[in-house]
């Protein structure tokens, strides 16, 4: 039986080089480090893992969901995929969070919810929806003056590998009697790519949410309590914010935190979230405390007590550029066990 309370913390981390003893910050971070290694935020960056490839609207910025990532059609890990879900399934069911940039039509398939061509894989492939819509309208000698012998019964997978629709469908050219057969393979062999990955992911994840109450949840449900609150308004931050001894939020360096964070867009506010808690997300309690440092030292942050040491800031622009630098550069665990 899931014990939220028990199993909180599902493994401790040790970095190497950092004298970490993790009481829940390493493991959260932990978890970002996973995020980031599974769905590279960072577009033009390198996918490092097999498991998850960038979706054609986010290689060629189209369309809608350009940050998204589905299952490789391509990568037969079923282990992994399995071990992947169970820890979606872990995650809606406590208070952690990854930041997995999936489309709706992942998140539909892990629900069991129906998906169209037309109205949920233009999130994955507008170019491909678009170009099965104009293929099948096209005036005949339009399409053969446009297309002539160009288009063969084959497709691009998100993978970047190609499928024959048909046996020997790279060298068999699309005639115009043809059209409407080779857009019914083609969106068949789109819609189905990633099925096996997808059916493993949803084994690892209903042996943690069971079948039948995975069908009671919807997809936003799913994205929302594995992802968390995307928002990351001040006002949803101080909502979560508690301050330590000798503070309220009408001291004078707390209005200036708060002043800095309002100057913030909503991703370095996810990057403050991260330096304090080790979460990017909410829900992210978090307490502010009085650094015993000087005035002009950056803030620091405990992530296993969800932490920050704030210094006495003289002013609302010194603020903001001092934890600007530290939310953007001082990310890592530094009790550092390195002489450097």
């Amino acid at each position: 039986r899931w014990n939220k309370w028990k199993y909180d913390q599902w493994w401790e981390v040790k970095f190497i080089g950092e004298g970490i003893i993790d009481q829940g910050g390493g493991f959260r971070e932990s978890l970002v480090e996973m995020t980031d290694e599974l769905c590279p935020p960072e577009f033009g960056s390198l996918e490092v893992l097999p498991f998850f490839v960038r979706t054609a609207n986010n290689k060629d910025a189209v369309g809608d969901y350009q940050d998204s990532y589905l299952p490789s059609p391509s990568c037969t890990e079923w282990s992994v995929y399995e071990w992947l879900g169970k820890i979606l399934g872990a995650l809606y069911r406590s208070d952690e969070n990854m930041t997995l940039t999936f489309p709706p039509f992942l998140w539909k398939l892990l629900v069991g919810e129906h998906v169209t061509w037309a109205k949920d894989f233009v999130d994955v492939d507008e170019a491909a929806v678009m170009f099965t819509d104009e293929l099948e309208r096209m005036d005949e000698d339009l399409y053969v003056a446009t297309y002539r012998n160009e288009c063969k019964f084959s497709t691009v997978l998100s993978d970047g590998t190609t499928k024959e629709l048909i046996p020997g469908g790279n060298d068999v050219t699309v005639g115009p009697a043809d059209r409407q057969r080779f857009a019914a393979l083609l969106r068949e062999a789109r819609m189905t790519e990633s099925v096996q990955q997808v059916l493993a992911l949803r084994r690892g994840l209903m042996s943690v949410i069971p079948e039948s109450a995975l069908s009671l949840i919807t997809w936003n449900e799913l994205e929302r309590g594995i992802c968390g609150n995307p928002d990351v308004s001040p006002s949803v931050l101080k909502s979560a914010c508690k301050y330590g001894d000798d503070l309220s939020e009408s001291s004078e360096c707390i209005k200036f935190l708060w002043a800095a964070l309002a100057q913030f867009t909503n991703d370095e506010r996810s990057r403050f979230l991260r330096f304090v808690t080790g979460r990017r997300r909410p829900p992210a309690p978090f307490t502010v405390a009085k650094a015993g440092d000087g005035r002009n030292a950056l803030p620091t942050a405990s992530t296993c007590a969800s932490t920050i040491y704030w210094p006495a800031y003289t002013s609302a622009a010194m603020a903001t550029a001092r934890l600007r630098y530290a939310v953007y550069n001082c990310v890592a665990i530094d009790t550092d066990t390195s002489p450097w």
